[in-house]
Formats: C-alpha cells, structure tokens, sequence
C-alpha cells in the first residue's frame, strides 16, 4: 500500500486506481497519517532551488570561448605536450595533440550546456509536482470539512472580519482537517523556515482585529493558495460545494498583480496549478481555462462568479463582494 500512496502523491497511477487509493485514504486515518509522512519524507527534494533557463545562443558563444582559449594557449600547451612525450620512455603512449585538446573542450561545454537545463527543467517540474501533492492533499481535507457540515466547503461570508478568500485556511487548519501547516505553502517558492502553528490566525484573533492589522492577518491566512470566491446568482451568494460544482476551479496558485492577468509568481510566471473540486489538478500555463479567466469574474474583477460556470479563486484578502476592489492589498509578503 505505500508504494501505492507513493504512486498517488506522484500522480503516477491510473485513473480508476488514483479513485480508489483516494477512497480509501479518506476512510482510513492511518492512511492519512502514512500519506502525510510520505509526503514529508519528499520534502527535501522539493526545496532545490530553482535555477534560470540558459540565455539564448550560449552554447555557439560557449564553443567560440573554448577554441578561441585553446588557441591563444596553442604555444604553452603545445611545449607542454612535446616535454611530456620527450620525457616518457617507451614512445607507445599516445599523447594529446591539439585538435584533440580542441574537441575534448568543446564536448565538456556541450555537455555541460546540456546537463545544466536539464536539472533546471528538473527542478521547476519538482516544484509543480510538490505543488500538486499539496492540493491532493488538500481537497482530502476539503472532502473531510464537507462531510462534516452538511456537504460544504468552508463558505467565505459577504461582510464582517471573516469576509476574505484565505478564510478557508485557518477553517481547514484549525479545525484539524488539514494538520500540516506546510500544505499551503507551494514547494517551488522555497521557503524552508516557514512556518508554525502560530503563523496561521484563529478566526478569535481575525475577529479582533481593524484596519491594517486586521488585514495583515488576512493577508497571512491564505498563504502561497487562493479559494474559489463562490457565485452570486440572480442577487443571491453562493459558496462553492463539492456535489453540484464537480467542474468548478476550487483551490490555485495565487495570483500576482506584477503578472499580465494576474499569472501566479508561484512557479516563475510560467503557470500555475489548479485543483478542482472532482479531485483533478491541472497545470495552466496560462490564467485561463475554457477561455475563463481563473482569477477574475466575467467582469474582470476580483469578486464572486457571475454565472455558474464563472469560477475565480481569490487571493487572501479577496472578498466575494467588492467591498474591497484594491488590489494593492495582494502581496507575497508572508511575514
């Protein structure tokens, strides 16, 4: 059975075979507890930082280095090679020459051109995969939340303190759904210090708080993730919910208003990842999907959806209703 929940959190097993391990995890508690150990067992493998892709042309530029070094150093290498072959004994071993010496250096920097993206494409594919683990693991914990009040997700509320799309972290959290703190953040981003129990607010410490404080604990509450805003229908609110939704976008990457469309930074700005309340991630290289953009309503705002098929996953401080419409209050500060 490990190597089966291994499979899972890899996303390496079939269909039919993914639904069924899922069941069974959301079952058994010591599966859950198994599958979290696994998880955290991967952690170190997700913390590599991530490196840039190599600029464009670097390898011919690479090439012209070489050769034109071999060839400023042709005298002194050249010396060099002759003593050493006047020195050996015998005459039977074969000495470098210099087109020799010339293609041995050009077949070390291709070589190195080569390996270098590679770990870099390697790592930034590690990223997503931690990234995917995390909201697996997460819509675990949703399913849980569900059955526990009434087949429903946590609902954001329209007005008040606890009117903000990161509301579901702390419900998820503290509730005892989700006992890994380290599940909201997304691995690609590499904070390994963070973060505690403590860093995560209690909805007595958001319902104490005005102004600015108020919102840095908002901001603070939904972590690396956002959460589907729900829908507003013919005037009245609805928050997301497993069972009539299963297509809806209910967990992503949160945005960046330093990207065109509100991109997620999570993974370089090249995509994000989404988790959709039939159990699914997807990795969207773009912000949209079915030509709907994930991170704003049909009237291109940050609020709750117009229509049902109108999801947007609002970062933490969103509120389904513009009561707030600054989106100056997003950030990827998590102090």
């Amino acid at each position: 059975m490990r190597q089966q929940l291994l499979g899972y959190l890899l996303g390496a097993l079939d269909a039919p075979e993914q639904a069924r391990v899922e069941q069974q995890i959301q079952r058994d508690p010591r599966l859950q507890q198994e599958l979290e150990e696994i998880d955290s067992s991967l952690e170190p493998l997700r913390q590599q930082p991530q490196s840039p892709d190599p600029p464009e042309g670097l390898a011919q530029r690479t090439c012209e280095f070489v050769q034109r070094e071999v060839e400023r150093r042709h005298t002194t290498l050249a010396s060099a090679a002759y003593s050493a072959a006047a020195r050996t004994s015998g005459g039977g071993r074969r000495r470098w020459s210099m087109p020799d010496i010339i293609v041995a250096g050009g077949v070390i920097a291709a070589m190195a051109l080569l390996f270098f993206p590679a770990i870099a494409t390697s790592r930034y594919q590690s990223g997503i995969t931690g990234c995917q683990d995390n909201l697996r693991l997460l819509q675990i914990a949703l399913m849980q939340y569900a059955d526990a009040n009434y087949g429903n997700f946590p609902a954001v509320p329209t007005e008040g303190n606890l009117s903000f799309a990161g509301l579901y972290v702390p419900l998820l959290y503290h509730g005892g759904y989700a006992q890994n703190p380290r599940l909201f953040l997304c691995p690609a981003n590499n904070r390994p210090n963070l973060l505690d129990s403590n860093d995560i607010p209690t909805l007595d410490q958001l319902g104490g708080q005005q102004g600015r404080a108020l919102v840095r604990l908002q901001r603070r509450s939904g972590m690396d993730y956002a959460y589907n805003l729900g829908f507003i229908i013919n005037g009245t609110y609805h928050s997301i919910r497993p069972k009539n939704r299963g297509t809806s976008a209910v967990i992503g990457d949160a945005p960046s208003i330093q990207l065109a469309g509100l991109q997620s930074s999570n993974h370089g700005g090249r995509g994000q990842n989404v988790l959709y309340v039939d159990g699914h991630v997807a990795f969207l290289k773009t912000c949209e999907a079915n030509c709907d953009n994930v991170y704003l309503s049909d009237r291109n705002l940050v609020e709750a959806g117009r229509h049902w098929e109108d999801d947007v996953l609002g970062y933490s401080t969103a509120s389904p209703v513009l009561i707030r419409t600054n989106l100056s209050t997003l950030s990827t500060d998590h102090n």
